[in-house]
């Protein structure tokens, strides 16, 4: 049975190629990937070998954990399955009103000022009053 081993801490430098020679020589190696960044090509410093024979895998798992390579302790653990995605939250439009049979009432009218509340008074709160504020010397 298939087993796949994560490989992390791995230098930048390192090829697929060298990583599969590296665990070949615990068993037969299936396929030896390297993640790399989209844009530039370049290693992140993990990957993954997948290794025909589970007692293979358990053997080069615990030989190559901590080993060094390029001065570097690489950490080889046993790759765990890929988690489902979580759906993004979508948020539910809001629904218009549904249009009923009733007729449309009319507009309210614009009702015009009073006049009183143009020449300065207020029909709830009476004359306006000047405001100074204290210590301010009033100009006359």
């Amino acid at each position: 049975m298939n087993k796949q081993l994560y490989v992390g801490k791995l230098p930048r430098t390192l090829t697929e190629e060298t990583l599969r020679k590296m665990f070949s020589v615990y068993g037969p190696v299936l396929s030896a990937i390297l993640i790399r960044v989209k844009d530039s090509d370049q290693s992140r410093g993990f990957g993954f070998v997948n290794m025909k024979n589970a007692e293979d895998a358990d053997a080069a798992l615990t030989k190559m954990n901590g080993a060094l390579i390029e001065g570097a302790a690489i950490a080889v653990t046993e790759a765990r399955p890929l988690a489902e995605k979580k759906k993004p939250v979508v948020f539910k439009k809001r629904a218009w009103p549904k249009h009923s049979a009733e007729p449309v009432k009319e507009a309210p009218k614009k009702m015009d000022r009073p006049p009183s509340i143009s020449s300065g008074d207020h029909p709830k709160f009476g004359k306006r009053k000047s405001f100074t504020a204290p210590g301010a010397t009033k100009k006359v």
